[in-house]
């Protein structure tokens, strides 16, 4: 090579080489020399190339493309600098051959593209990023036109609406819409575009490849003047379950809280009751049979009656009515009952039962589950004004984490289910969330007190149940009631025989109760039965007059809910200096209520308000002749 041209060679800033066959260097511009890291040029021409070569296997690429081809351009592969440094090179290359065609040497130029390759790579590693958050997120990544055409769909199009990529593409998203939704959405989207805002956000109903519809939340964000995306991206997340499982909690804070109102008014409507009970008692007990004025009374304590079984409904509701539960089968409960359903839907209704064989027990209340049945029996009744048909079906169901959205609320594990379906005219879906509501009722006034389904609940509920209402696709509605399986049995148990007379007593009494009416009565029956009768307002008053009063007291009989003082703790100041002194509670709240808020102890009898003369003696009598 001449000077002249070794000049050029050297001026030109890319690296060129001429090598021999074997991989030796023949020639080498000083841009080929430092590329590679050498000192001279003489320490490069000493090197040979495949010891430069980061991958041996891209030296073989590289000499099958010239030997077929003899020209090679723009390859791209890996060397190893003098420093051990990597390099990535972009190599066109010749094969030169001489006349009678074997190969002489290849020459060829070098650009150094580490730079651009790291930045492709790195690109490529963002995109990858990207792509896989888009295609791994449980959201809907959409792009579309203007116009709505679907031009993009995230693969988590098909696990949330069962459709594929391909099945949604050059569709129009607006086609999928609820049509209740369809002209509040379609505005924000076309609000968004023609003022140019940079998106909007949308709560919508959305088809499911099923036909259902899914409640979807979408962001919508106008890149319709970005020339990479050149439309709008729709960021979906499907928020069926959650809406429903928050409108359920909505739902069972507003039945806590109503429960609460129904037990407090329960409660002191109870209070009134006994005094009306037992004034009327107390009364018919004076007079002569043949007075006018003992029919009128009757009538009073027949009244009273109803109002109790009111307010049994209210405390089943707000979960404070005292429970027996039993382990027993539901199909027995069926079973028993089926000839007082026929007698109570008449012959027009018909009643099929489909009992499953093997059905585990369950563990509640068998005169309650029965009041479900029959209350779920009258509802339907009313529901099927002409001929109709009533269905109950029993089977062992297991509840894990996955269900359907009507079991949202039920906790994994095996349950007994009970479905009571009618064909009936179903209920209006607007009303469906309500219908457990205590005093909700779509009957004419004078015809339904609207505490059927609310007794429901709060009896399955208080069972440790859950209770759903669906409407049937064939009409009619369809009662899902789950009961826990029952683990073990329960102990026989020790029965104490009511007494079917008053019996008297001469004990003496501390009466301590803060409604006056009540107190006053109380104290007069009890006297009536020869008891000894000391009376006070509160629990002060009653420690005020034990501490004067040197008589022994033999029972207490106190309200659990008083100003000032409770009664349990009146209970144990006084069972500190008398140990053998007999406890009862008396509440307007059930022994269940009272027991759960740690207000009963081991020996403290309880009866619950309203009682008549003759429940008061006899508990009174109970309570003094149990042994301790």
């Amino acid at each position: 090579m001449t000077a002249r041209d070794r000049t050029l060679m050297d001026d030109i800033p890319v690296g060129l080489y001429r090598t021999a066959p074997d991989g030796c260097f023949l020639e080498a511009n000083t841009a080929l020399v430092a590329l590679l890291g050498y000192p001279d040029r003489a320490a490069l021409l000493a090197a040979t190339v495949p010891s430069i070569y980061v991958d041996p296997d891209e030296r073989i690429q590289w000499t099958n493309k010239l030997a077929k081809s003899r020209v090679v351009r723009d390859f791209e592969f890996q060397l190893r600098r003098l420093n051990g440094e990597i390099i990535w090179v972009r190599d066109t290359t010749r094969a030169v051959h001489a006349a009678d065609g074997s190969l002489l040497y290849y020459e060829g130029a070098l650009e150094d593209i580490t730079g651009l390759v790291e930045a492709r790579q790195a690109l490529e590693r963002s995109e990858n990023y990207f792509r896989a958050l888009i295609e791994k997120s449980f959201d809907i990544i959409t792009v579309v036109d203007v116009d709505g055409t679907i031009r993009y769909e995230s693969p988590s199009l098909f696990s949330v609406l069962g459709y594929t990529t391909e099945e949604m593409v050059g569709e129009n998203v607006f086609s999928f819409v609820h049509p209740d939704d369809l002209e509040r959405v379609s505005g924000l989207f076309t609000t968004m575009l023609v003022q140019g805002l940079p998106g909007s956000r949308a709560e919508c109903r959305f088809r499911h490849k099923d036909g259902s519809w899914r409640l979807l939340d979408a962001t919508a964000t106008n890149l319709h003047a970005n020339p990479d995306v050149g439309g709008v991206v729709i960021n979906s997340r499907d928020i069926t379950e959650r809406v429903a499982l928050e409108e359920k909690i909505r739902q069972g804070a507003k039945m806590e809280a109503v429960g609460r109102l129904a037990g407090g008014i329960a409660h002191d409507f109870n209070n009134l009751l006994t005094a009306i009970r037992v004034t009327a008692e107390l009364l018919s007990d004076d007079l002569a049979e043949n007075d006018n004025a003992v029919a009128e009374l009757h009538e009073i304590r027949v009244a009273s009656d109803r109002a109790t079984s009111l307010t049994r409904q209210l405390l089943a509701f707000s979960r404070r009515q005292v429970l027996q539960p039993t382990v027993l089968n539901l199909n027995d409960v069926i079973t028993r009952i089926h000839r007082m359903l026929e007698r109570l839907l008449g012959a027009d209704i018909q009643i099929v039962t489909a009992l499953a064989p093997d059905l585990d027990d369950i563990r509640v209340d068998a005169t309650q589950i029965e009041q479900v049945i029959l209350n779920l029996a009258i509802n339907a009744r009313d529901a099927m004004p002409g001929v109709g048909g009533l269905e109950l079906e029993t089977k062992n169901i297991e509840i894990s984490g996955k269900d359907s959205p009507a079991h949202v609320d039920a906790l994994p594990g095996p349950y007994v289910q009970l479905k009571v379906c009618d064909t009936g005219t179903g209920i209006d879906p607007e009303i469906l969330p309500h219908i457990f509501e205590p005093f909700f009722t779509t009957k004419p006034t004078g015809t339904g007190t609207g505490l059927g389904l609310a007794t429901v609940f709060g009896i399955v509920q208080q069972s440790g149940g859950y209770i759903f209402a669906t409407n049937r696709a064939t009409g009619g509605t369809s009662f899902c009631i789950l009961f826990p399986r029952a683990e073990g049995v329960d102990a026989p148990r020790e029965d104490i025989p009511a007494r079917s007379e008053p019996l008297p007593g001469t004990e003496t009494v501390l009466l301590v109760e803060d409604e006056p009416a009540i107190r006053r009565l109380a104290k007069r029956v009890l006297e009536r039965a020869g008891y000894h009768v000391i009376d006070a307002e509160d629990g002060p008053a009653a420690l005020e007059v034990v501490s004067g009063n040197r008589v022994r007291i033999d029972l207490l009989i106190s309200d659990v809910v008083m100003p000032g003082m409770r009664g349990p703790e009146l209970a144990e100041r006084l069972l500190a200096s008398n140990p053998s002194l007999r406890v009862l509670f008396m509440s307007g709240f059930n022994q269940e209520a009272v027991e759960s808020n740690g207000m009963l102890g081991p020996h403290t009898s309880f009866i619950q308000k309203p009682f008549d003369v003759h429940q008061l003696t006899v508990k009174v009598r109970e309570v003094l002749d149990r042994k301790r």
